[in-house]
């Protein structure tokens, strides 16, 4: 598993307008701005995490983006798997939710790829967006 730049500009992001909101939204402007990211990029990712129903928007001098729940109500294997579909450490379609391998009566590898899934699920799931703001990871 390898989480992209999409997942990881997700998370910094979302931290972006959790540090910069005073209440308020924030300008996408401001966000490109402070992450060195691009704006395009920052649009698309935003567009997703809106959808999702991550963050709302207001248009108009004093618009942008805020987040809709507290920091504390994020997860960031929530915000992963918006951004990467399935954070299985393996493509075999059983882990991933998909339809049972062919080979899965008979794969000896198949118990240490769902134990691996299920720690790494239950970790991201652990650690929310006010955990990285504080870096009160473990």
């Amino acid at each position: 598993m390898m989480i992209s730049t999409k997942g990881r500009y997700a998370l910094r992001i979302l931290i972006d307008l959790a540090l910069n909101a005073d209440g308020g939204y924030t300008s996408l402007k401001g966000v490109a701005q402070r992450q060195g990211l691009s704006m395009k990029y920052i649009e698309s990712i935003v567009a997703l995490l809106s959808k999702e129903g991550f963050v709302e928007s207001l248009r108009g001098k004093n618009g942008g983006y805020r987040l809709k729940k507290a920091p504390s109500e994020y997860t960031v294997g929530s915000v992963l798997k918006i951004t990467e579909g399935t954070l299985s450490p393996v493509s075999c379609s059983e882990l991933s939710g998909g339809n049972e391998c062919e080979y899965s009566e008979q794969c000896v590898t198949l118990p240490l790829w769902r134990k691996l899934d299920k720690i790494i699920d239950d970790y991201l799931e652990s650690v929310t967006l006010e955990d990285l703001i504080n870096r009160n990871i473990e």
